[in-house]
This record gives structure tokens, C-alpha cells and sequence, in this order.
């Protein structure tokens, strides 16, 4: 919607920006600004406005080597100089194409002072709030006083990537920092931004047309690189070089653009508008495309088009018109069924696909937001899809099976010229290659590419026909306009239509003729012109007859047509040539110069109508404020649209209620509500109102009314934004619609099936709250809640999966846990792009540090007291809906050596029990090992009586020591997974009754010896003293196994020492994963191996880094000797 344009690398760094605004133009004229260094510091100049303004504002003569620069098109605020690019927050300047969707959301969490209405301020915010934080965290980590320029670079990058990953929505961002100069950081998502390489500088824009023009213009002809950056890049443009990056900073090489340099021309030559002059290019580039699409090698593409049942096209705007233009051909041609709908209804309204059926995408920029989404659609749905587009590696071929090209060149122009022109010219060479490739020999294809040989002689002379179209300025004047035709004419009166009312700003309607007699002939009358095309004589007659009735009715005509049919009309345009496939190429020339012409005619400027953008790369759904008009309408307005956005469902229910003549709408799933609820806490209450309403007629209904003195039991909330009111029925809320209010309230009374917190199962404990969490998030968040009566229990909720769209709440105590912590954990869950969350763990490793470690890194339990604890200790839950199973984080090793029931006993007999634990810990996965390197490499270790009973034990085992293991390990393994599959107690019984038969019937048959039976036996249970780490410790054995029985104790010992090495480099959110015993945490040490008591537990975990360390005031030792003394008194 915006054009951003940015140099750095020379000297004469304002002409350039200025020049490179007024070649973006084209993309926003509201207002136009630009920030560059000056002496070391960044100098902002921004003017309300065209660039012409902003240029006659800035003194070009500043010596600067580096800028960025801005022209807006609207979306959030209003065009004044407040809400101009760029914008700034401390040392950050930001220039920004786009939309961010999540933008309240930010700016509430952000709980900054904003100076402008823009989303574009926010981004800068961001960025300046990371880079501050960073540096000062690199100082204090690095314990220096000064960051080096390199440095610097590196923080900036990365505080940019995280301003992006919690960004939703469409950007295209420039970023110029004070502390770095002469350095440009730009970053995409869903918003083109190309950069320029040369020898003598460097370019970044929204157009590579910009950039070609610039170096052309500054005689730079070789050694030019063009990049496309792709979403989620990032790149840092310097004066001698340019650096790309991924989503996750990794450098990466990126391939040049090959263009052709011609077609990028974005100056206007001799005309006087770039309209004119790309009117005057139609010629060429209907030729070239014509002929590239017919030279092209498209064998899918053909056999899928040949083989489909049935096409689709979308597109907006011109481009549908192009659409319906390209059905008549494929219908006609073809015999195809097409059916051609507007992209940005073709995602909202049910779709019916045909398993062959095939999707075309039609989009001159390839980044109209609305056709890139539909075709997504498609891919959702299996289906092939076709775009059709004029610049290449834009965003909509990456959604496109087969990609077609228009041979246009760069169209600057807004209202849409010569691209309509070659998208029709290559809708008809496509049916025209499908037919010659069905029938070689076909005579009409062939008829028909020997006519168009002549087609760019036909063009040239119909535009050199301008000046007779000017004279036509005695219609100028006329109040209404009318375009009317027939079959192929009528899509052609739409574009004529769309022409006039983008640059003209007239009354204009493109009509089929046989609906004008369908009450458009009441609107006809002397101040009324009538546009008539005819380029099908099938329908000569049939559209001269609602020619005749416009006349009768006082309205001027003026028809346009290869018959000679000058008696019929007040004026008459007879286009050139006879064929009528080729016929409506031309006919579009004089609708398009007549609207040229007529647009100069009242003064207005052809290039930049009022506002319009070139390209529309957002949607408008999401600036729902802009969306309606009329608030007498909005309530009926808002409920289809949420309908159609909610999609058809058996389940949902639309319920009308008359109140005091208006009509109150209830929306909701059916079976996701409490009927007996619904019932006492809304419909009866509803009609009792009604009742008191009708017999006070000073009550007034409305929303406020019910929300303050009808449902005041009721969890309720007032919505504004649409999308709003979609999530909350999709959570299962009733919505609440009263006419004539925009406005709905939101009514939770959401019941579903949920079964009662009860003690878990993997979790039983002797002593202590025998609570669990089940598999809603709302009791499990209560169950949290009801331990904590302060108002720091904070948690916050996401939503995740783009289909399941799963609540995830992320709680802490606010005051206690690190806010680095939360925010990283709320970034990583913010990044996480999947199709649905289906429970706890499907998140688990995206929140992992290191994916591919076997070890565990996210601590979980289903028990509330466990959690609580975790929580006050300064740790963060992740709690998702429809899991029992609770995350925390950050994670260490020695929580798994703590019990629930360890807080429940005395200290001393939970110091011994933890290690218990850590000695069953180093049975299972040690002596297996162990015992293979004594039976292999160190038997004289072992004492005679032990060497000779394993001697005997083993010496008719026909498998190696190794193997033996080996087998028995699976064998238990076996029976284990079993004992899972089967029902309960079944499993149980059979786990214990085969381990006993099979262990036994293996001794006495000699297969396996019984220490072996005994080894694996002891290891298997040592690992259950541990459940947590079962799944860890069972990998890590088999390491032992493997080294114990290769290279004997020596490599048990290197095997341990490289564990023991890699847990110890290892930080979970910036705790040491090994603490407190690497590094040595001395006041950790008291709930790790040893438990000291409650009292003496004075200070959090110090390896959780809390701002709060305090947990417990210094205890009164004092208080124990007094009781002590009591007691002896009571004693004697």
C-alpha cells in the first residue's frame, strides 16, 4: 500500500531518496517523509501530502551517505504529520509497507506513550525496547563499558528478529540506527522490498522498477545485483556490501533477478502521464505476451487444463474483469466449464470444489492479498492452481502449480491500462496453444494466431485515435454514465465503469444490456450517457434494442464497434479488424482513453486518483473501523458477515427474540453451551425484560441495558471488531445482537463435558492434596488460582494451531519470575505455526533449547501443588487446553530427584529417599555396563567365589555376554509395551506373569543366564524410581551397554565424563541445567540431594536469576528453645 526507498553509499544520498519517491508515488500520495544522517545524528523532514510537497521542503545540497524514505497510502491514522513515515523511539528510525494485525494487542503489552495513530510507531518501539535491553545485557555479561560497532550490528539484527517473530500481519521495514551508520536493516513478510547492488551504491525499494530507473539514470549499467527478499529474510545494506539472513539470522547466499531492463522504464518519456504513455505500450505488450505464451514449454500446464472439469478464476478489480474476459475464451475455445468469482469473496463463501477442478489466479502485482488467499484456499482443498501475473518471484507464485507471465513491463499508472490489455491477450493465446495441442491441424486456431500477426498494427492505429476520443469532451459534463453489453461486451462495460470512476470520480455502472430494462432505464434521462459495445454480431441486435430504449428515454449514446452501426448512436468509434475473439482487445482502448481524457478534463491528475494504490497487499477485513458505513445497518451487516466468516455448520443456531419491535439475535453452538443455563440466565430474563419494557416506555433497549441490568450473573464482555466476535463464538460464547448496534456482547455460559480433579494416577502420593489437573484449561487455571488470593497470579493466553486454535495460557507470579523468561517463552509460543494443538506436548519441543538433545528439558507434572510450588519459586507453567499435562520451564535435572511427597514427610527421611533415588538412577543405567566390562575385560576384578558362581551361570549360554544383554533388555522392553496397550490390570497381570514365565522357562531351556535375568531385572526397576526419566535413562543405559561391552570400564568412565560435560555447558532459559551442583549454588543445595526444612528454605533458587530472591523473613531460632524448654518441663 506504501512505497519504501532507501540509499546508502554516496554522497548525493536526498536526490536520490526524492527521486525514488517519485517513482513509488504510483504506490501512496497521502504524505511523504525521509530520515538520513547529517553530522552523526538522523535528521527526520516529513510533509503532509505528494513528494513534490515534501521535495520543496528539503534542502537537496545536505551531504549525506546514507537515508530511508517513505510514501503513504493509509491504513492506520489519518494522512497528517504526526502519522508520516518515518517514525522514531530512541535511536531507532523506521520507515514501514504493510499492516500489523496484532497491533492493539502489542501496544497494550508495550504500555509505551504513543505519539501517532499508526502501527508503524509500534514496530519502532519494539526495535528500540529489545536493542536497549540487549546492549545493556551484552555489558553486564561481557562486564565492558563500550560495544563496538560490529557488536552493535549483531544486537540490532537480533533485536529486529525479535520484534518480528511476535509480530502478526504483513511488512516490509527499513531500520537506520543512530548508534550504526551508514547501515540500512531491512526485514519482509507478505510486502515486496527488493535491494540494489552496484559498485558506486546500494538501493533498497518497494519497486525494482525504481531501482533499474535510479541506476539508469546515474549511468550505472554493470556490476548491478538485484535481490528479492522473501518473507521472513533479513538483510543489512552497508555502502560496500549487502547481508541476507534467515529466520534464524543464519547467513544465506541469495540469487540475483535476472529482468529485463527494458521493461523496467518508470519514467514518462514525452507524455504527460505514465497512464497515456502505457496506454500507448499496449501494442508491444500484447504482442510479447501473446507470443510468449504460445512459445512457452506449459506441457502440465496444457495436459491439467485439457484434463480438468471444471476452472475457476479470481481476481480483483481490473483483474477480474480480465477473468471474465479469459471464461468467454476458454468456454469458447475450449468447451471448458469456468466459472469466474471475486477473489475477496471467493475465500468467505462456501465452496464446492470439483476433485479435478483447477483454480486461476489473476493479479498484476502478484501481491493482491485477497487472490493470494484464495488460492491458498485452493491448496488447503488438493487442487492445482494457475496464476497469472506481471512481475515475476512475486509473492503470489509461490502459491501457484503453474506460473504464466504477462509481458507488460512496469505499469506505474494505477488505474489499470495496458496489463488489462495483455492479461486478456494472454487468456486468449492459452486456449488457443490447449487447442492447437488437442488438434494440430485445428483451422480455426490456426486462423486465428495468422489474424493476430496483424493485431499490433490494429492497436497502434486505434490509440493513434486519441484526439478524435477528445473531442468527444461534450459528454464530459454528463451526471451519470452507462456501459452496456452483451456476452464478452459486458465485462468490457464493467472495466469501461471501473476506468471513469477511478480517475474521473463520476457516476458510472457497466451493465449486460438485457438488464437495463430491469430498473436502471428509471435512472435514464438528458444528463445520461450511454456507453454501448458491440463486438459480437450474434448479439447485434438484441443490444441495439436497449440502445433504442436509453434514446427514448433522453440519454445520449455513443457506441463503439467493428460493424458500421454510426445510425444508431448520437457518436460512433468503428474499431479496426472483423474478428470478434480479437475484437475486445481493441474495444477496451476507447473506454480507457475516454476516462484519460475526461479525467484531465475536470483537473484532475490520472496518475494518483484520491484514494487508491496500485497494489492492495492488505485486507481491509482487518481495519474493521473502516469496514462499515451505515450504523442504522451495521447490526444485520455485522451477523451476515459473521456467518460467512464462521462458515455453514449444523451445530451453530441463529435465534431472533422480538423486543419493543426490534429484534435481539442470539448466535452460538448449540452443543458447546449449559442449556439450563441458557434457558434461566438469558431467555427467561429476556422475555421478563421485554414485558417490562413494553409497559415503560421510558427504558430504552440496548446492549448497555442488558449488560448492567439483565445478566449481571453472566460472564460477559462487549465487543466492537468483527474478527472479535468470530473467536468468541468460536469459543463457544453466545453472542448478542440488539438492531440498530454495531456492537455484540459476549456470554459465556460454555459447558461441555469435563471430569473431576482427581488424583492422578502416575502421581499418587501418601500424604498431600490428591487434586490433579484435567483437560480444561479454565479448572486448571481455578485450581492454580485458589492457591494463589493475590493479584500477581498473572497469566496470560495465546491462542495456537491454525485450524485447532488451542488456548495456551502462560501463568506466573508477577514480581518473582524473571521477566526475560516469560517474555522468551511467550515469543517461542507466539512463532509457533501449526495445523491444531491437540495437547500439552505437541508444544513441548518447540519450547526446547536444544531440539535434538535426548534429554529432558521442559518439566511437567498433572498435580496443582507441584505446580504452585514451581510458580513461587519463580518458574513459568504452560498450561494448554484439553492436556492434563502442565509445562514449566526453566527446566533442571534435579527436579526429577524431587517427590510431592518428599514436602509432606520429615527432611530426613526425604534426604534419604532422594538418595535412593539417585542410587537407583546409577543402577539403571550403570551396572548393566558394568557387568559386561567385568565379564569381558576386568574378571580378575572379581572375587573368586563370584568369578566361579558366574562361570557356572553362563557357561552353557549359547549367545556372547553382549548379546545376551542385548536380548533380555528387549524382552523386558516387550513385555512393558505390552502391559501399556493392554486394559489396566490385564496389563498388569500380564507384565508380572510373563516376565516370571518367560524369565524362568529361558534359565532352565540355557538360552540366558540367570545373572543376566537378574542385572536387567534391577536395572529395569531402578529406572522407575525415576519415572520422568524413564524414557532418557533407558537411551542413555543402552550408551552404557554399548561402551561397557567395546571398551570396558574405561569407556563407561569416558562416557560418563562426556555426559557429565555436555549437561554441564548446557542453559535452559538461562538457568544451568545442572545447578546447583555445576555451577556450585551453595543456598540451592537445600531442596536438592539434601531437604532441609521449610524454615531454613529462606531464599529462592539463585540459578533462576528472580527479581524477588526472598521467599521467608529470617525465622526466630529463638522461638525452638522456649518450646524445647516447655517440653522438658512437661517432662519432669
Amino acid at each position: 500500500m506504501c512505497g519504501i526507498f532507501g540509499c546508502v553509499g554516496t554522497s548525493r544520498t536526498l536526490p536520490i531518496l526524492i527521486n525514488g519517491l517519485e517513482l513509488l508515488e504510483y504506490r501512496g500520495y497521502d504524505s511523504a517523509g525521509v530520515a538520513f544522517f547529517e553530522n552523526k545524528k538522523i535528521n527526520i523532514v516529513k510533509e503532509v501530502g505528494k513528494v513534490k510537497n515534501l521535495k520543496d521542503k528539503l534542502n537537496l545540497d545536505i551531504i549525506s551517505t546514507c537515508g530511508i524514505a517513505h510514501t503513504r497510502w493509509a491504513t492506520h491514522g489519518k494522512p497528517t504529520d504526526i502519522n508520516c513515515h518515518p517514525h522514531t523511539s530512541g535511536k531507532i528510525c523506521l520507515v514501514h509497507n504493510g499492516i500489523i494485525e496484532n497491533f492493539s494487542e502489542l501496544k497494550k503489552e508495550l504500555n509505551s506513550n504513543f505519539y501517532s495513530d499508526t502501527d508503524s510507531e509500534l514496530i519502532a518501539k519494539l526495535i528500540d525496547n529489545n536493542y536497549q535491553k540487549n546492549i545493556k545485557k551484552y555489558l553486564e555479561k561481557n562486564n565492558k563499558k563500550i560495544v563496538s560497532k560490529n557488536n552493535k550490528i549483531k544486537i540490532l539484527l537480533n533485536s529486529i528478529s525479535q520484534t518480528a517473530h511476535i509480530m502478526r500481519g504483513s511488512w516490509a521495514c527499513a531500520v537506520i540506527c543512530e548508534d550504526i551508520l551508514d547501515n540500512i536493516f531491512v526485514f519482509k513478510k507478505s510486502s515486496p522490498l527488493l535491494v540494489g547492488k552496484s559498485n558506486k551504491f546500494n538501493l533498497i525499494s518497494s519497486d525494482i522498477s525504481a531501482i533499474n530507473t535510479i541506476f539508469n539514470k546515474n549511468k550505472i549499467n554493470k556490476n548491478i545485483n538485484l535481490f528479492n527478499l522473501n518473507d521472513n529474510e533479513f538483510a543489512i545494506i552497508s555502502k560496500n556490501d549487502v547481508q541476507f539472513f534467515d529466520i534464524n539470522l543464519n547467513t544465506i547466499i541469495k540469487q540475483n533477478i535476472e529482468i529485463d531492463s527494458e521493461s523496467l522504464n518508470a519514467t514518462k518519456q514525452n507524455f504527460d502521464h505514465f497512464m497515456l504513455k502505457e496506454i500507448y505500450e499496449i501494442p508491444a505488450s500484447v504482442e510479447k505476451t501473446f507470443n510468449s505464451i504460445l512459445e512457452s514449454k506449459n506441457e502440465e500446464l496444457i495436459h491439467a487444463l485439457i484434463n480438468c472439469s471444471k476452472v475457476t478464476i479470481i481476481g480483483c478489480g481490473t483483474a477480474y474483469h480480465a477473468g471474465l474476459t479469459g471464461k468467454f475464451y476458454l468456454s469458447n475455445i475450449l468447451n471448458k466449464k469456468v466459472e469466474v468469482q471475486l477473489a475477496s469473496e471467493f475465500r468467505y463463501s462456501k465452496q464446492v470444489f470439483d476433485k479435478n477442478e483447477i483454480v486461476f489466479g489473476i493479479s498484476q502485482s502478484g501481491e493482491t492479498a485477497d487472490t493470494i488467499a484464495g488460492l491458498k484456499l485452493a491448496k488447503e482443498n488438493n487442487l492445482k492452481t494457475i496464476v497469472l501475473t506481471n512481475v515475476k518471484n512475486s509473492s503470489i507464485t509461490d502459491v501457484a502449480d503453474f506460473k504464466l507471465y504477462t509481458e507488460a513491463g512496469t505499469e506505474i499508472g494505477v488505474a489499470a491500462t495496458k496489463s488489462f490489455n495483455s492479461q486478456v491477450a494472454a487468456m486468449l493465446a492459452l486456449a488457443t496453444k490447449v487447442k492447437t495441442q488437442i488438434d494440430n491441424n485445428d483451422v480455426f486456431a490456426k486462423n486465428l494466431l495468422n489474424k493476430f500477426k496483424c493485431v499490433n498494427n490494429l492497436l497502434a492505429q486505434e490509440i493513434s485515435k486519441d484526439d478524435e476520443v477528445n473531442n468527444y469532451k461534450k459528454y464530459f459534463n454528463k451526471q451519470k454514465f452507462f456501459f452496456i453489453g452483451r456476452d464478452i461486451d459486458s465485462t468490457l462495460s464493467y472495466e469501461g465503469a471501473l476506468k471513469l470512476k477511478e480517475i474521473a470520480y463520476v457516476h458510472a455502472e457497466g451493465y449486460a444490456a438485457g438488464e437495463l430494462k430491469h430498473g436502471t432505464l428509471s435512472l435514464l434521462d438528458e444528463n445520461s450517457l450511454l456507453i454501448g459495445i458491440i463486438t459480437q454480431k450474434k448479439i447485434l441486435e438484441k443490444t441495439l434494442n436497449a440502445v433504442h430504449e436509453a434514446k427514448a428515454r433522453g440519454a445520449s449514446v455513443l457506441l463503439i464497434s467493428q460493424f458500421d452501426i454510426s445510425s444508431q448512436a448520437d457518436d460512433f468509434i468503428q474499431l479496426l479488424g472483423d474478428d470478434e475473439l480479437i475484437s475486445p482487445i481493441l474495444a477496451v482502448i476507447p473506454l480507457q482513453l475516454f476516462a484519460y481524457y475526461m479525467s484531465l478534463n475536470k483537473g484532475y491528475d490520472p496518475d494518483k486518483p484520491r484514494n487508491l494504490a496500485k497494489s492492495v497487499t492488505v485486507e481491509w477485513f482487518l481495519n474493521i473501523k473502516w469496514f462499515f458505513q451505515d450504523n442504522n445497518s451495521m447490526k444485520s451487516s455485522n451477523i451476515q458477515k459473521l456467518m460467512l466468516l464462521i462458515g455453514a455448520n449444523p451445530d451453530i443456531i441463529q435465534k431472533n427474540i422480538k423486543c419493543c419491535d426490534k429484534n435481539i439475535t442470539l448466535i452460538f453452538f448449540k452443543s458447546m453451551i449449559d442449556e439450563n443455563l441458557f434457558v434461566t440466565g438469558i431467555l427467561k430474563p429476556l422475555t421478563e425484560y421485554s414485558t417490562k419494557l413494553e409497559s415503560q416506555k421510558s427504558i430504552v433497549l440496548s446492549l448497555d441495558n442488558i449488560q448492567k441490568e439483565l445478566l449481571v450473573t453472566a460472564d460477559i464482555e462487549k465487543l466492537k471488531d468483527l474478527k472479535d466476535m468470530k473467536n468468541a463464538v468460536l469459543r463457544n460464547k453466545v453472542l448478542l445482537f440488539v438492531d440498530g448496534d454495531k456492537n455484540a456482547l459476549a456470554i459465556d455460559i460454555e459447558s461441555y463435558p469435563v471430569r473431576l480433579p482427581s488424583e492422578p494416577p502416575t502421581s499418587a502420593v501418601i500424604k498431600g492434596p490428591r487434586e490433579g489437573f484435567v483437560e480444561d484449561i479454565k479448572t486448571n487455571i481455578t485450581l492454580l488460582k485458589r492457591r494463589f488470593s493475590s493479584e500477581n497470579f498473572t497469566y496470560e493466553e495465546m491462542k495456537v494451531g491454525k485450524y485447532s486454535q488451542t488456548r495456551v495460557a502462560v501463568v506466573y507470579i508477577k514480581g518473582i519470575t524473571n521477566k526475560s523468561i516469560i517474555r522468551s517463552i511467550k515469543n517461542r509460543i507466539s512463532k509457533i505455526d501449526i495445523d491444531g494443538i491437540i495437547d500439552s506436548y505437541y508444544i513441548l519441543k518447540f519450547l526446547e533449547e536444544k531440539k535434538h538433545s535426548i534429554f529432558r528439558q521442559v518439566g511437567s507434572s498433572e498435580k496443582p501443588d507441584i505446580i504452585s510450588a514451581k510458580l513461587i519459586e519463580g518458574r513459568v507453567a504452560v498450561v494448554v487446553d484439553n492436556s492434563p499435562i502442565v509445562l514449566t520451564l526453566p527446566y533442571m535435572y534435579v527436579e526429577d530427584l524431587q517427590s510431592s511427597n518428599d514436602y509432606y514427610s520429615s527432611y530426613q527421611y526425604s534426604t534419604f529417599i532422594r538418595l535412593i533415588r539417585m542410587l537407583g538412577i546409577f543402577i539403571a543405567i550403570i551396572v548393566p555396563g558394568f557387568y559386561l566390562s567385568l565379564r569381558f575385560y576386568h574378571y580378575n576384578l572379581m572375587p573368586f567365589k563370584f568369578l566361579v558362581t558366574i562361570g557356572n551361570s553362563t557357561q552353557n549360554v549359547p549367545m556372547t555376554p553382549f548379546l545376551e544383554i542385548i536380548f533380555i533388555l528387549a524382552l523386558f522392553q516387550l513385555l512393558y509395551e505390552v502391559s501399556l496397550r493392554l486394559p489396566r490390570y490385564l496389563g498388569l497381570a500380564t507384565s508380572i506373569v510373563g516376565a516370571l514365565i518367560l524369565g524362568d522357562t529361558g534359565v532352565k531351556a540355557g538360552l540366558i543366564s540367570p545373572p543376566g535375568v537378574l542385572i536387567i531385572a534391577l536395572s529395569m526397576i531402578c529406572i522407575y524410581t525415576v519415572p520422568d526419566q524413564s524414557d532418557q535413562l533407558n537411551l542413555v543405559r543402552g550408551v552404557f551397554i554399548a561402551l561397557g561391552g567395546g571398551m570396558g570400564i574405561f569407556g563407561i568412565i569416558a562416557g560418563f565424563i562426556f555426559i557429565i560435560g555436555y549437561l554441564n555447558s548446557f542453559y535452559n532459559y538461562g538457568s544451568p541445567y545442572l545447578a546447583p551442583f555445576s555451577p556450585f549454588i551453595k543456598n540451592d543445595l537445600q531442596d536438592a540431594i539434601y531437604k532441609a526444612t521449610i524454615v531454613d528454605m529462606q531464599k529462592r533458587p539463585e540459578s533462576l536469576h528472580n527479581k524477588n530472591k526472598v521467599r521467608l523473613k529470617k525465622w526466630n531460632r529463638k522461638l525452638r528453645v522456649v518450646n524445647l524448654q516447655l517440653w522438658l518441663q512437661c517432662l519432669f
